[in-house]
């Protein structure tokens, strides 16, 4: 069994496009993956259960992986989970198309 802690850093929390990518990301494994916040516990390979948690800035996500791909499911589920709520800043946010704002 693995576990980690990971902190939510994206200002934004926990929404619908990182809670997809946590949960595409989780069901390429056999492996059990479980995210908790506080009490409310949840499986993470269902997406309305990833979005229930309802994380907010600087609440810590608690993962539990057990599986044979374990290992490998920890690493891919922190690489997500750094990628999608490891910046202060929103993840996608991108600069003005120029096409848009040329006058």
């Amino acid at each position: 069994m693995k576990q980690f802690d990971f902190t939510i850093q994206d200002t934004l929390g926990m929404h619908p496009r990182p809670a997809g990518k946590i949960t595409s990301s989780a069901k390429g494994f056999t492996s059990d993956i479980t995210l908790s916040i506080g009490d409310k516990v949840v499986n993470a390979k269902k997406l309305m259960n990833v979005i229930s948690l309802n994380g907010k800035c600087g609440e810590t996500i608690h993962a539990v992986i057990s599986g044979p791909d374990e290992a490998a499911a920890a690493d891919a589920l922190q690489a997500v989970l750094n990628a999608e709520l490891g910046s202060a800043e929103y993840a996608f946010k991108k600069a003005p198309r120029p096409e848009l704002t040329e006058e």
